[in-house]
Protein backbone atom coordinates (compact mmCIF):
# COMPACT_ATOMS: atom_id res chain seq x y z
CA UNK A 1 0.00 0.00 0.00
CA UNK A 2 2.90 2.13 1.08
CA UNK A 3 4.37 1.44 -2.16
CA UNK A 4 1.84 2.17 -4.55
CA UNK A 5 0.74 5.87 -2.34
CA UNK A 6 5.13 6.56 -2.95
CA UNK A 7 4.27 5.64 -6.69
CA UNK A 8 1.52 7.88 -6.73
CA UNK A 9 2.76 10.97 -4.94
CA UNK A 10 6.12 11.43 -6.76
CA UNK A 11 4.49 10.48 -9.91
CA UNK A 12 2.71 13.60 -9.38
CA UNK A 13 5.30 15.84 -7.92
CA UNK A 14 7.33 15.80 -10.83
CA UNK A 15 4.82 16.44 -13.31
CA UNK A 16 4.18 19.62 -11.40
CA UNK A 17 6.92 22.80 -10.68
CA UNK A 18 7.57 22.53 -6.83
CA UNK A 19 6.85 26.12 -6.83
CA UNK A 20 4.06 25.81 -8.50
CA UNK A 21 2.79 23.54 -5.93
CA UNK A 22 3.91 25.51 -3.48
CA UNK A 23 2.38 28.85 -4.20
CA UNK A 24 -1.11 26.38 -4.41
CA UNK A 25 -0.74 25.18 -1.11
CA UNK A 26 -0.56 29.33 0.11
CA UNK A 27 2.88 30.19 0.36
CA UNK A 28 3.65 33.22 -1.07
CA UNK A 29 7.29 32.94 -1.78
CA UNK A 30 9.27 29.33 -2.11
CA UNK A 31 11.98 29.31 0.89
CA UNK A 32 14.12 26.95 2.21
CA UNK A 33 12.43 25.93 5.10
CA UNK A 34 9.29 25.30 3.09
CA UNK A 35 11.20 23.60 -0.03
CA UNK A 36 13.05 20.93 2.50
CA UNK A 37 9.20 20.05 4.09
CA UNK A 38 8.35 19.40 0.51
CA UNK A 39 10.90 17.18 -0.14
CA UNK A 40 10.55 15.65 3.60
CA UNK A 41 6.94 15.13 2.35
CA UNK A 42 7.57 12.65 -0.46
CA UNK A 43 10.03 10.30 1.49
CA UNK A 44 8.86 6.99 2.35
CA UNK A 45 8.17 5.53 4.98
CA UNK A 46 7.02 8.60 6.92
CA UNK A 47 6.60 11.15 4.48
CA UNK A 48 7.87 14.02 6.81
CA UNK A 49 5.27 12.74 9.54
CA UNK A 50 7.87 12.04 11.69
CA UNK A 51 9.68 15.15 12.17
CA UNK A 52 8.38 18.14 14.05
CA UNK A 53 8.11 20.85 11.49
CA UNK A 54 6.07 23.57 11.88
CA UNK A 55 5.35 26.97 9.98
CA UNK A 56 2.32 28.62 11.55
CA UNK A 57 0.77 27.37 8.17
CA UNK A 58 0.62 23.75 8.29
CA UNK A 59 1.91 20.97 11.06
CA UNK A 60 3.64 18.07 9.60
CA UNK A 61 0.43 15.91 8.83
CA UNK A 62 -1.55 18.78 7.48
CA UNK A 63 1.74 20.04 5.02
CA UNK A 64 1.20 16.15 3.78
CA UNK A 65 -2.66 16.73 3.21
CA UNK A 66 -2.42 19.74 1.73
CA UNK A 67 0.05 18.23 -0.65
CA UNK A 68 -1.75 15.84 -1.59
CA UNK A 69 -4.79 17.42 -2.18
CA UNK A 70 -2.98 20.29 -4.14
CA UNK A 71 -1.61 16.97 -6.39
CA UNK A 72 -4.48 15.00 -6.71
CA UNK A 73 -3.11 12.31 -4.40
CA UNK A 74 -6.59 9.80 -3.20
CA UNK A 75 -7.51 10.90 0.00
CA UNK A 76 -8.76 7.29 1.01
CA UNK A 77 -4.93 5.77 0.14
CA UNK A 78 -3.34 9.34 1.86
CA UNK A 79 -5.21 8.26 5.25
CA UNK A 80 -4.43 4.20 5.30
CA UNK A 81 -0.57 5.53 4.79
CA UNK A 82 -1.12 8.23 7.66
CA UNK A 83 -2.90 5.89 10.09
CA UNK A 84 -0.09 3.19 9.22
CA UNK A 85 3.24 5.89 9.90
CA UNK A 86 1.29 7.00 13.18
CA UNK A 87 1.15 3.43 14.05
CA UNK A 88 4.49 2.54 13.44
CA UNK A 89 5.55 5.92 15.12
CA UNK A 90 4.04 4.68 18.26
CA UNK A 91 5.08 1.27 18.13
CA UNK A 92 8.59 2.79 17.91
CA UNK A 93 8.10 5.49 20.61
CA UNK A 94 6.89 2.79 23.46
CA UNK A 95 9.00 0.36 21.90
CA UNK A 96 12.18 -1.07 24.42
CA UNK A 97 15.63 -0.05 22.43
CA UNK A 98 18.16 -2.91 22.96
CA UNK A 99 21.33 -1.68 24.58
CA UNK A 100 24.77 -2.96 26.10
CA UNK A 101 25.80 -1.68 29.29
CA UNK A 102 29.55 -1.89 29.98
CA UNK A 103 30.83 -3.77 33.42
CA UNK A 104 33.91 -3.05 34.81
CA UNK A 105 33.08 -3.63 38.54
CA UNK A 106 33.78 0.17 39.19
CA UNK A 107 33.84 1.07 42.87
CA UNK A 108 33.91 5.01 43.23
CA UNK A 109 36.21 6.15 45.82
CA UNK A 110 37.55 10.06 45.11
CA UNK A 111 36.54 10.68 41.70
CA UNK A 112 34.45 13.75 41.44
CA UNK A 113 30.80 12.94 40.45
CA UNK A 114 31.29 15.47 37.23
CA UNK A 115 34.03 13.54 35.71
CA UNK A 116 32.22 9.93 36.10
CA UNK A 117 28.71 11.92 34.84
CA UNK A 118 30.70 13.29 31.78
CA UNK A 119 32.30 9.31 31.33
CA UNK A 120 28.95 7.74 31.21
CA UNK A 121 28.46 7.49 27.43
CA UNK A 122 31.60 5.47 27.50
CA UNK A 123 29.40 2.27 29.61
CA UNK A 124 26.17 2.76 28.07
CA UNK A 125 26.47 1.73 24.22
CA UNK A 126 23.40 1.95 22.25
CA UNK A 127 22.98 -0.67 19.37
CA UNK A 128 20.90 0.66 16.00
CA UNK A 129 18.02 2.40 16.09
CA UNK A 130 15.53 -0.20 14.61
CA UNK A 131 16.86 -3.72 16.47
CA UNK A 132 14.09 -3.80 18.75
CA UNK A 133 11.81 -4.93 15.64
CA UNK A 134 13.91 -7.92 15.30
CA UNK A 135 14.00 -11.43 16.92
CA UNK A 136 15.43 -11.54 20.40
CA UNK A 137 18.08 -14.21 18.27
CA UNK A 138 19.17 -11.59 15.92
CA UNK A 139 19.37 -9.13 18.75
CA UNK A 140 21.70 -11.10 20.45
CA UNK A 141 23.63 -11.61 17.59
CA UNK A 142 23.82 -8.10 17.02
CA UNK A 143 24.97 -7.14 20.38
CA UNK A 144 27.93 -9.88 20.26
CA UNK A 145 29.36 -8.38 16.85
CA UNK A 146 29.12 -4.93 18.76
CA UNK A 147 30.94 -6.44 22.23
CA UNK A 148 33.45 -8.03 20.33
CA UNK A 149 34.14 -5.08 18.05
CA UNK A 150 33.81 -2.56 20.72
CA UNK A 151 36.78 -5.07 22.95
CA UNK A 152 39.08 -4.81 19.89
CA UNK A 153 38.77 -1.00 19.71
CA UNK A 154 39.14 -0.04 23.54
CA UNK A 155 42.00 -2.55 24.09
CA UNK A 156 39.37 -3.49 26.88
CA UNK A 157 39.56 -0.78 28.65
CA UNK A 158 37.46 2.24 29.51
CA UNK A 159 39.02 6.01 30.64
CA UNK A 160 38.46 6.67 34.52
CA UNK A 161 35.87 3.12 34.58
CA UNK A 162 39.11 1.11 34.20
CA UNK A 163 39.46 -2.76 32.71
CA UNK A 164 36.00 -4.24 31.01
CA UNK A 165 34.38 -7.41 32.86
CA UNK A 166 31.69 -8.32 30.75
CA UNK A 167 28.52 -6.64 28.94
CA UNK A 168 25.04 -6.54 29.66
CA UNK A 169 22.84 -7.02 26.85
CA UNK A 170 19.29 -5.16 28.01
CA UNK A 171 17.23 -6.99 25.64
CA UNK A 172 13.70 -5.81 27.90
CA UNK A 173 13.39 -3.57 30.87
CA UNK A 174 14.96 -5.35 33.54
CA UNK A 175 16.42 -8.43 31.73
CA UNK A 176 19.52 -8.81 30.08
CA UNK A 177 22.40 -11.67 28.38
CA UNK A 178 25.47 -11.75 30.47
CA UNK A 179 28.34 -11.61 27.47
CA UNK A 180 31.89 -11.77 28.02
CA UNK A 181 34.13 -9.66 25.77
CA UNK A 182 34.26 -12.89 23.26
CA UNK A 183 30.83 -12.55 22.74
CA UNK A 184 30.41 -15.33 24.68
CA UNK A 185 26.43 -15.74 26.73
CA UNK A 186 27.87 -16.37 30.15
CA UNK A 187 24.83 -15.62 32.40
CA UNK A 188 21.48 -13.34 32.55
CA UNK A 189 20.97 -10.55 34.72
CA UNK A 190 17.85 -9.71 36.11
CA UNK A 191 17.09 -6.53 37.97
CA UNK A 192 17.50 -2.55 37.27
CA UNK A 193 19.96 -0.97 35.81
CA UNK A 194 23.07 -0.81 37.20
CA UNK A 195 24.22 3.17 38.55
CA UNK A 196 24.84 5.69 36.66
CA UNK A 197 26.67 8.73 37.50
CA UNK A 198 24.51 12.12 37.30
CA UNK A 199 24.91 15.70 38.36
CA UNK A 200 22.34 17.34 40.15
CA UNK A 201 21.90 21.02 40.52
CA UNK A 202 24.12 21.90 44.07
CA UNK A 203 24.41 18.45 44.51
CA UNK A 204 26.75 15.29 43.90
CA UNK A 205 25.97 11.61 44.13
CA UNK A 206 25.99 8.37 42.35
CA UNK A 207 22.89 7.03 41.83
CA UNK A 208 21.06 3.81 40.81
Amino acid sequence: MNRNFTNELQFLAEANPMEDTLRAMGYRAVTAKNTERYYAALQPPYFGLHQSMFDMKYSSEEFLRKLCSVLGVGESSLNNVVAAVKADLEAKRVAFKPYLWVDTQFVRTSEPVFVLAAMEGHRHLMLRDDLWRYPLAIQLEEAQEAVCSHWHDTFGELPVWGTIDAYLFFYAEERAYVLAPTGEVVGRYDGGRPSQAKMSIGVDKLIN
